[in-house]
């Protein structure tokens, strides 16, 4: 029952998919101790991958409220600021908090995509494509960056970048699906234990 058991356990439910039960256990965890560095965050980070409705958009801010409150701001915390902000439709909120996140972290893969994807929803395609760019290259595992990349380079009639970056995009989601299934499986099969110590039955 130890807060740091409890977030473990909130984790490795977040790896097999199950956000519902790993927002449990991330209040037992903070029941358990409110001071346990990073719970905040989590637990929003939870909440708005667990559904893009109003409820989880509100218990999301409180949690990155309280995260800033006892931890201090971050470029991630600006980050979910702005996803809400976005999923909102406020999207010079969104652009003002991914330009945040990348002031703190010009590095950051997650503040480039935010910007260049909040640029390209304001019809700013030429600003947009600087951000898309840095965010492939700092991530090019990043699905959704290589996919706004290519309707970007169409808006801007660059069709053979387009269409190079619309392949990354298919290979990359086949790969990423690949091992979704390979993690499933592997989460199917049953922990070592007891039973399997047992003598087999001729």
């Amino acid at each position: 029952d130890s807060a740091r058991m409890q977030q473990l356990m909130a984790e490795r439910l977040i790896n097999a998919g199950d956000l519902k039960g790993a927002i449990v256990h991330y209040r037992k965890a903070m029941a358990a101790d409110p001071r346990l560095p990073g719970m905040h965050f989590e637990l929003a980070e939870a909440f708005l991958e667990s559904s893009n409705q109003t409820a989880e958009q509100v218990e999301a801010l409180k949690e990155l409220d309280a995260a800033v409150g006892s931890e201090g701001d971050n470029s991630r915390i600006e980050c979910a600021y702005g996803r809400i902000a976005a999923l909102q439709g406020k999207f010079d909120e969104a652009l003002m908090h991914y330009q945040r996140a990348y002031k703190m972290d010009p590095n950051s893969g997650e503040a480039q995509f935010g910007m260049g994807k909040t640029l390209a929803d304001q019809n700013k395609p030429d600003e947009a494509m600087k951000y898309l760019r840095m965010a492939v290259q700092t991530d090019p595992m990043n699905a959704s960056a290589h996919y706004r990349l290519t309707r970007v380079c169409r808006d801007l009639h660059l069709d053979e970048e387009a269409q190079k970056e619309m392949k990354l995009f298919q290979e990359v989601r086949l790969a990423k699906d690949h091992l979704a299934q390979l993690y499933s499986e592997m989460n199917r099969r049953p922990v070592p234990g007891d039973d399997d110590l047992t003598e087999p039955q001729p």
